[in-house]
């Protein structure tokens, strides 16, 4: 190999590497919140979003608070008026969205996550701080990827 395709390889090397390091750091550390409902009869999906604009009203008013007093501080409000509420703070992997033409990535993020009963129904989540907060996202609208090569042989 010559000199001249050895700097080449090892720029473009460069290149893609630091692109995977931006990408992968960008919204890395995001905390998201997600609220699962019971299942997913009517009742269970209007409770979900009953206890949602509770918890946007909370937050509203909590942002400062670190997340393990966040945790606690919603376990408490929520649990004051719904039963079978559980509130932790755990990872939770999550699908890409599109938002005003900002991507979301993918990916498994901490997460404030909400359980009504067992969480067995759909599921509503943020990202919960700072400029995607109160923008909803339920179970359904996935990107999709695609590839031109793979598409096109």
């Amino acid at each position: 190999m010559n000199k001249k395709f050895q700097i080449y390889i090892f720029l473009i090397t460069l290149l893609i590497g630091f692109t995977f390091f931006l990408t992968s750091c960008h919204e890395q550390n995001q905390i998201r919140i997600r609220i699962k409902a019971s299942d997913d009869s009517k009742e269970a999906q209007l409770l979900k979003e009953e206890i949602k604009d509770e918890v946007i009203e909370l937050l509203k008013d909590n942002k400062s608070l670190d997340i393990n007093h966040l945790v606690d501080y919603l376990n408490v409000s929520l649990s004051k008026k719904y039963q079978d509420i559980t509130v932790v703070y755990t990872k939770e992997a999550f699908p890409a969205k599109s938002i005003n033409g900002k991507v979301i990535p993918s990916g498994t993020y901490p997460t404030i996550l909400i359980k009504i009963k067992d969480g067995l129904g759909s599921n509503w989540w943020s990202v919960l701080y700072p400029e995607y907060f109160n923008i909803s996202y339920e179970s359904t609208d996935e990107i999709e990827y695609r590839s031109y090569f793979i598409d096109k042989y």
